[in-house]
């Protein structure tokens, strides 16, 4: 993800887009405007907290207000690495099922009157 400055000038762009001056978004973030400049102008942090506070305010999602600062191209790397992820979980659990279903059967194998009563035991481990 690119810098801070860039989400301070998202916040800032939206800002000035609605017609609010920094005095009356300081007062409503319970902060007081020269604390809400230095905030806006990067030479103050810009807490987590404060964030989404500043999202609630402009009733907008955290990914609205980041949009424009986040590389596009990191972006497609991180979708493509969820696509991925998503996938290896999908045969994790299909190997789980198939490696219980021989599991079952085993126990069918080894004590055919009481399979059930010993896959329970051992599968609620």
């Amino acid at each position: 993800m690119k810098n801070s400055q860039e989400i301070l000038a998202n916040i800032r762009r939206i800002r000035i887009q609605r017609g609010i001056s920094q005095a009356e978004i300081a007062s409503q973030l319970n902060m007081g405007a020269s604390n809400y400049r230095k905030m806006e102008s990067g030479t103050s942090p810009l807490s987590l907290d404060r964030f989404i506070e500043i999202c609630h305010y402009f009733k907008i999602s955290h990914y609205d207000l980041l949009d424009h600062a986040i590389d596009h191209q990191e972006v497609a790397v991180i979708k493509a690495n969820m696509l991925h992820y998503q996938k290896a979980m999908i045969d994790l659990k299909r190997n789980e099922e198939q490696l219980w279903s021989t599991i079952h059967k085993l126990l069918k194998i080894v004590n055919p009157k009481d399979n059930d009563q010993a896959f329970q035991v051992v599968y609620s481990k």
